[in-house]
């Protein structure tokens, strides 16, 4: 639906959907985010949720964090 995010994933080769995560636990997410170590330099969390709270915002950018070591 946005021109500019459809050329560039028409650049980069790959469907939108490839570059998503989607889960419902913090480690399905962070499981998902671990499929794209080593293949990007870095990884950017665009948050969307099923419901537009800041509960749940805030849940996803906990659940999207790197775990402190």
């Amino acid at each position: 639906a946005i021109p500019a995010y459809a050329d560039h994933f028409e650049r980069m080769g790959v469907r939108a959907v490839e570059t998503c995560v989607i889960g419902e636990s913090s480690e399905a997410i962070q499981a998902g985010l671990a499929a794209f170590d080593g293949s990007v330099h870095e990884v950017v969390v665009r948050a969307i949720t099923g419901f537009e709270t800041l509960d749940n915002y805030l849940s996803l950018a906990r659940a999207s964090a790197p775990a402190v070591k």
